[in-house]
């Protein structure tokens, strides 16, 4: 196929080059990147193939693939949505202004493809936060079917669904920690600090039978490692969590015994 080729594929990673440079000096509403390199788009791709081959992994990652889907298509439909119009213009250079940035049309497809670039270099390249995803996506669609009113909440994009998907997603992260703490944190970067694994006293690591649980890195054997621990507010919370889940636990093992 022609997305196989090497030629393809040196070709898509040229356009990517020349797009980021155009980017950098017409695209005034923006950041004005330069550096939107052909790696988010190859990620996405490579979900999408994921998806169409029915595959229940994306490379390395034990994930169903259509948990990103709607985000790669957009990154995807972005790149090809810009390149069609560059492949327009083509033969009308003589219409374009000569300041870029005063064409209305290229400003919007370049907006467009620096804002979905972004989105997909955050959720979709990323494969910690991938897997996070991955982790979330299933525990929504559950409580979804355990509660029909949330479905349909999600289908009408009612106000109400955006002060309660923050909660189940709090709720998740609380439950399985280690499976949604790359995803957390770039939503709550304020709430993670910095420690240093060679401190007074380390962090301890995720056990619901520390009292003061911290989350660290995967780099927490080395002694002069950096890690990422959850601050204060975070540790309070999921002690709180922890303990109303025990004595839940407890109350329903009691009740079952007197019955």
């Amino acid at each position: 196929q022609l997305a196989e080729s090497a030629v393809y594929q040196m070709e898509k990673r040229s356009l990517c080059q020349c797009v980021a440079k155009l980017n950098s000096v017409a695209n005034y509403q923006r950041k004005g990147r330069d550096d939107l390199m052909v790696n988010i788009l190859d990620s996405c791709c490579e979900l999408l193939e994921a998806c169409e081959a029915g595959k229940r992994n994306i490379g390395s990652l034990q994930i169903d693939p259509s948990v990103g889907r709607v985000v790669a298509e957009h990154v995807v439909e972005a790149f090809e949505a810009l390149r069609d119009y560059l492949s327009e213009v083509a033969n009308h250079l003589d219409m374009l202004h000569p300041h870029l940035c005063q064409n209305a049309g290229l400003v919007a497809q370049l907006v467009h493809w620096e804002e979905t670039w972004e989105v997909g270099a955050r959720y979709i390249h990323n494969e910690d936060v991938l897997a996070s995803i991955g982790y979330l996506v299933p525990e929504l669609r559950e409580a979804q079917r355990l509660v029909p009113a949330l479905a349909e909440m999600c289908e009408d994009c009612d106000a109400e669904l955006f002060l309660v998907l923050p909660r189940i997603v709090l709720l998740c992260l609380l439950s399985r920690p280690s499976k949604a703490i790359e995803l957390i944190r770039r939503l709550l970067p304020h709430r993670f600090v910095q420690c240093n694994y060679a401190s007074k006293r380390p962090p301890i690591g995720l056990n619901r039978s520390n009292s003061n649980p911290d989350l660290v890195s995967a780099e927490a054997g080395r002694s002069d490692a950096p890690c990422i621990c959850f601050g204060l507010e975070l540790q309070s919370v999921l002690e709180k969590y922890w303990k109303a889940e025990l004595e839940i636990a407890r109350c329903c093992s009691s009740s079952s015994s007197s019955s």
